[in-house]
Protein backbone atom coordinates (compact mmCIF):
# COMPACT_ATOMS: atom_id res chain seq x y z
CA UNK A 1 0.00 0.00 0.00
CA UNK A 2 1.22 3.25 -1.01
CA UNK A 3 -0.86 4.72 1.50
CA UNK A 4 2.08 6.37 4.36
CA UNK A 5 -0.87 6.84 7.18
CA UNK A 6 -0.98 3.85 9.16
CA UNK A 7 -4.62 4.35 11.17
CA UNK A 8 -5.76 4.45 7.63
CA UNK A 9 -4.10 1.51 6.12
CA UNK A 10 -5.30 -0.62 9.31
CA UNK A 11 -8.34 0.63 8.50
CA UNK A 12 -8.24 -0.45 4.48
CA UNK A 13 -6.73 -4.01 5.65
CA UNK A 14 -9.79 -4.08 8.31
CA UNK A 15 -12.07 -3.44 5.33
CA UNK A 16 -10.33 -6.08 2.97
CA UNK A 17 -10.24 -8.49 5.65
CA UNK A 18 -14.17 -7.90 6.17
CA UNK A 19 -14.77 -8.23 2.88
CA UNK A 20 -12.67 -12.10 2.92
CA UNK A 21 -14.93 -12.93 5.59
CA UNK A 22 -18.32 -11.72 3.72
CA UNK A 23 -16.58 -13.68 0.57
CA UNK A 24 -16.47 -16.62 2.24
CA UNK A 25 -20.03 -16.50 3.84
CA UNK A 26 -21.30 -16.05 0.06
CA UNK A 27 -19.51 -19.37 -1.00
CA UNK A 28 -20.66 -20.92 1.99
CA UNK A 29 -23.96 -20.75 1.13
CA UNK A 30 -23.50 -21.68 -2.80
CA UNK A 31 -21.68 -24.88 -1.22
CA UNK A 32 -25.25 -25.35 1.13
CA UNK A 33 -27.68 -24.86 -1.86
CA UNK A 34 -25.84 -26.26 -4.63
CA UNK A 35 -23.38 -28.50 -3.28
CA UNK A 36 -20.56 -27.96 -5.47
CA UNK A 37 -16.91 -27.87 -3.97
CA UNK A 38 -16.09 -23.94 -3.25
CA UNK A 39 -13.14 -22.51 -2.05
CA UNK A 40 -12.92 -20.63 1.40
CA UNK A 41 -10.15 -17.85 1.37
CA UNK A 42 -7.73 -17.57 4.74
CA UNK A 43 -6.00 -14.27 6.16
CA UNK A 44 -3.68 -14.37 3.84
CA UNK A 45 -6.04 -14.74 0.51
CA UNK A 46 -4.54 -18.45 0.44
CA UNK A 47 -7.43 -20.80 -0.65
CA UNK A 48 -8.46 -24.00 0.98
CA UNK A 49 -11.91 -26.33 -0.06
CA UNK A 50 -13.35 -27.49 3.17
CA UNK A 51 -16.31 -28.06 1.49
CA UNK A 52 -14.87 -30.20 -1.18
CA UNK A 53 -15.97 -34.00 -1.17
CA UNK A 54 -11.93 -34.97 0.20
CA UNK A 55 -12.04 -32.34 2.61
CA UNK A 56 -15.10 -34.21 4.00
CA UNK A 57 -13.56 -37.49 3.64
CA UNK A 58 -10.91 -36.01 6.10
CA UNK A 59 -12.74 -34.79 8.29
CA UNK A 60 -14.95 -37.96 8.67
CA UNK A 61 -11.55 -40.37 8.96
CA UNK A 62 -10.14 -37.62 11.90
CA UNK A 63 -13.38 -37.99 14.17
CA UNK A 64 -13.17 -41.96 13.22
CA UNK A 65 -9.77 -41.56 14.62
CA UNK A 66 -10.59 -39.73 17.69
CA UNK A 67 -13.72 -41.81 18.75
CA UNK A 68 -11.26 -44.77 18.41
CA UNK A 69 -8.79 -43.48 20.61
CA UNK A 70 -11.37 -42.70 23.33
CA UNK A 71 -12.70 -45.89 22.68
CA UNK A 72 -9.30 -47.44 23.33
CA UNK A 73 -8.89 -44.87 26.42
CA UNK A 74 -12.41 -46.48 27.75
CA UNK A 75 -10.69 -50.16 27.15
CA UNK A 76 -8.03 -49.39 28.72
CA UNK A 77 -9.59 -47.69 31.72
CA UNK A 78 -11.43 -50.61 32.14
CA UNK A 79 -8.72 -53.28 31.89
CA UNK A 80 -7.08 -51.18 34.82
CA UNK A 81 -10.19 -51.27 37.07
CA UNK A 82 -10.48 -55.43 36.46
CA UNK A 83 -6.18 -55.91 37.37
CA UNK A 84 -7.44 -53.86 40.23
CA UNK A 85 -9.94 -56.03 41.68
CA UNK A 86 -8.53 -58.78 40.70
CA UNK A 87 -5.84 -58.03 43.69
CA UNK A 88 -8.09 -56.96 45.80
CA UNK A 89 -9.63 -60.10 45.18
CA UNK A 90 -6.22 -62.02 45.84
CA UNK A 91 -5.53 -59.90 48.90
CA UNK A 92 -8.83 -60.45 50.11
CA UNK A 93 -8.04 -64.57 49.71
CA UNK A 94 -4.88 -64.53 51.31
CA UNK A 95 -5.74 -62.19 54.28
CA UNK A 96 -8.84 -64.56 54.77
CA UNK A 97 -6.08 -67.78 54.64
CA UNK A 98 -3.75 -66.25 57.13
CA UNK A 99 -6.83 -65.11 59.49
CA UNK A 100 -8.60 -68.47 59.15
Amino acid sequence: MAEADIPKKRKITEEIDALRVYINELLSKVYDRLKLSVPQYTSNWSTTYPFSPTAKRQEKAKEALKKAKEDLKKVEEQRAETSRQHVNLIVDTVHNILDG
